[in-house]
């Protein structure tokens, strides 16, 4: 099967590329182009880091650019079952460049003609085909110049928190759902036939089947989790295919456990979250754990070391975690992929009497597992913080 396109998102340093890939990835959500976006810098940011308010914006932590970071890039994007829209830094050096040739697109965005000349000379180095050159401004209206063979002309106002929704967006978002349209298959079908057991949620679209979320704005709110359990048998193995906010995955996960559950990741296809032991933890280790206390509870903190901003799942599996302080609840914290997040949970739950993960986009917590005396019930805040209401 030939891979689906990759599409590299390329420009100079500050030209808004972040936000650019933000918003083209929303609005192809919006419109149901399957696609994935694959963070192939170590800036600590991603979606949580778009639509987080300031105050937690402090979270984001850059890690390094490093060879064992690039060549699990490399892997990654090789066998890539989704297309991918590629955000990979502004200023690679040649041995990053490694990353393009594991592409196939690009999308060119610069303030400057000589930032777009740059990345167009490195474009063609890699043999990418150029879907458009795109100015970057911040006080100009958006103006679509030319349409074929290449996309250009000018984008105005990518600045985070702020809408972007001009002509260059619609045209840019067009192009890429006919190329992942032409180009990609049906990548949906084939990986839902190859899961792994019989009880398969496509999630966004089991949401709209609830009334859960919406057609056009596809967002989950945590009052969505009681409504969604009481749809799925606990005593079922479990496959989850789709987009939703992590919380939602780790509610699925503990409700089914200790049944088998299983995740699809556009980077590694069908995997279970990896099981993970007590022990004393390797403070350099890839995993930096810190407990902060909370009414009721802890925070449990979990945080990428700037050498290993981008994990190996295989390296994963057995990796020591720090056991919980007891007694009380506790909410986890960190950006981590789905399927570490969700093997944390399972193996915290046994011994917590709540479970919660923290959502920097709507700056709560967001309890997954009910306490057992009825404190809590999933979809409710927990206290993120000692000063939390």
């Amino acid at each position: 099967m030939t891979p689906p396109p990759a599409v590299v998102i390329g420009g100079p340093p500050n030209s808004g590329k972040s936000v650019l890939t933000y918003h083209l990835s929303q609005l192809l959500r919006h419109q149901g182009v399957d696609h994935y976006v694959l963070r192939a810098c170590p800036d600590g940011g991603g979606d949580w880091f778009q639509e987080a308010p300031p105050q937690v914006r402090e979270l984001r932590a850059k890690g390094e650019f490093s060879q064992p970071f690039v060549e699990l890039v490399c892997r990654d994007l090789a066998g890539r079952g989704l297309p991918l829209l590629v955000d990979a830094g502004g200023r690679p050096l040649p041995e990053q460049e490694i990353i393009f040739d594991q592409c196939t697109h690009a999308i060119l965005l610069a303030s400057t003609d000589e930032g777009l000349a740059e990345w167009r000379a490195l474009a063609q180095r890699h043999h990418l085909t150029v879907l458009a050159e795109v100015r970057s401004t911040l006080d100009e209206d958006d103006r679509v110049a030319e349409r074929s063979p290449v996309l250009r002309g000018r984008i105005g106002g990518l600045v985070r928190h702020q809408p972007v929704d001009g002509p260059m967006l619609q045209a840019l978002a067009g192009r890429l759902a006919h190329l992942f349209a032409d180009t990609g298959g049906a990548p949906r079908t084939l990986h839902l036939d190859r899961a792994p057991v019989t009880q398969v949620v496509e999630i966004d679209r089991f949401g709209r089947s609830l009334g859960l979320v919406g057609e056009e704005e596809i967002r989950w709110e945590p009052a969505d989790l009681p409504p969604l359990l009481a749809q799925l048998s606990p005593a079922q193995s479990l496959a989850v295919y789709g987009r939703a906010p992590v919380w939602v995955y780790v509610a699925l996960a503990l409700h089914t456990a200790p049944q088998p559950f299983h995740q699809y990741d556009a980077r590694l296809g069908w995997v279970e979250p990896p099981p993970l032991c007590f022990a004393a933890v390797d403070r350099a280790g890839p995993l930096q754990y810190s407990f902060t206390p909370l009414p009721g509870g802890h925070l449990l903190t979990v945080q990428l070391d700037k050498a290993n901003q981008y994990l190996d799942y295989d390296k994963m599996i057995g990796v020591a975690t720090p056991p919980a302080p007891a007694p009380g609840g506790l909410v986890l914290s960190g950006p981590l992929p789905y399927w570490l997040m969700v093997g944390l949970a399972r193996a915290y739950r046994p011994f917590v009497t709540w479970l919660a993960v923290d959502y920097p986009p709507l700056a709560q917590a967001i309890v997954v597992a009910a306490d057992r005396k009825g404190v809590y019930q999933p979809g409710d805040r927990a206290p993120r913080r000692m000063n939390a209401d």
